[in-house]
């Protein structure tokens, strides 16, 4: 359900994502709270997905990868 084409960019922005961890500043310095990490994350992919027509992903993501449940073991894992 996603196009080869699209699985470089997908991967890279998953791994991005695996590592935003609210110990980690960000450029300016400031840390960020958990639910901002995981709200930036979710748009970032979101309109990734929407933009690409990759509906079946976004669904999938959102539901298996996006929630709240699984940024909480993003957080502890990393």
């Amino acid at each position: 359900f996603c196009p080869a084409a699209h699985h470089k960019q997908l991967l890279s922005l998953i791994t991005h994502h695996f590592c935003c961890h609210n110990f980690f500043p960000t450029c300016s310095g400031t840390r960020q709270s958990p639910l901002k990490i995981l709200d930036q994350c979710v748009h970032e992919m979101y309109t990734f997905c929407e933009q690409q027509g990759l509906t079946e992903v976004w669904a999938y993501m959102s539901n298996s990868w996006y929630s709240l449940p699984m940024q909480n073991l993003w957080a502890h894992s990393s």
